[in-house]
């Protein structure tokens, strides 16, 4: 005998929750099969949590995040190290909250009286949305620093920049620095010749030029910001909450 039951037809959860979200980045993925910046993303359910307990005993689990992708979103074939490292939290968040009527849940603390109740917010629509490129965009931004007035070439991080970086062996250049020579296409038209002449440019500019080109990539990097303003709802204070992709979110 047929099972019965009241939830009609046998459709996996997976399917009847995925949704469709508009990557901040565009096309800049790949333009001919994401040429509208279209994205699948499929909920978070027990199969994706038993695959992050499997692949944390493996180690490096660093790569977890970007792994994920694969599991959580339709990526037509193209390898996930292409993808946009600005919007793999997108995806997280947005597969987390698919469970929840798209909205991720977190516990907030007020740090004027420490009271704590469990707060929401629905994604990706209550997040502010930074560096959202439109169908122009080339894929590349140019921004002249004040002081040495010359003009940096910079293009958004990928997944397979990062994953480089990560688990290189050769560190003699500190992780974030190598993380801002990856996106530094051309300097004043001229292309680097190695990410040590790179270094060396970043080293001889000045702290303001510096400090301006990092807020430079990170204005216009795509990506979901994590930092919400919340109202205590016992005393009314208001506060930033910073969402984290730890290991409280894997849990």
């Amino acid at each position: 005998m047929a099972i019965r039951s009241n939830i009609g037809k046998l459709v996996p959860l997976r399917e009847k929750l995925k949704t469709t979200i508009k990557l901040l980045s565009g096309k800049y993925f790949e333009p001919t099969l994401f040429a509208d910046g279209a994205l699948t993303v499929y909920p978070w359910d027990s199969s994706v949590d038993e695959w992050v307990i499997e692949r944390a005993k493996k180690g490096n689990t660093k790569s977890i995040p970007f792994e994920l992708l694969t599991r959580l979103c339709d990526l037509k074939g193209v390898d996930y190290r292409k993808f946009p490292y600005g919007e793999v939290d997108t995806v997280l968040f947005v597969a987390r909250a698919l469970n929840h009527a798209s909205k991720l849940k977190f516990t907030a603390v007020c740090p004027a009286c420490e009271h704590k109740w469990v707060e929401e917010v629905v994604v990706p629509d209550n997040l502010e949305k930074i560096g959202e490129k439109g169908p122009d965009y080339l894929g590349y931004d140019d921004v002249t620093l004040a002081e040495s007035t010359d003009v940096v070439r910079i293009r958004p991080l990928l997944v397979g920049d990062v994953h480089n970086i990560t688990t290189r062996t050769n560190k003699s250049i500190p992780e974030s620095t190598a993380m801002l020579i990856s996106t530094i296409v051309s300097i004043n038209g001229t292309t680097p010749d190695s990410p040590e002449e790179c270094h060396a440019y970043l080293l001889a500019i000045t702290v303001a030029d510096r400090k301006a080109l990092e807020a430079a990539v990170e204005a216009t990097t795509p990506h979901l910001s994590k930092t919400l303003r919340i109202e205590c709802p016992e005393c009314g204070h208001e506060f930033s909450h910073q969402l984290r992709i730890d290991e409280d979110f894997f849990r």
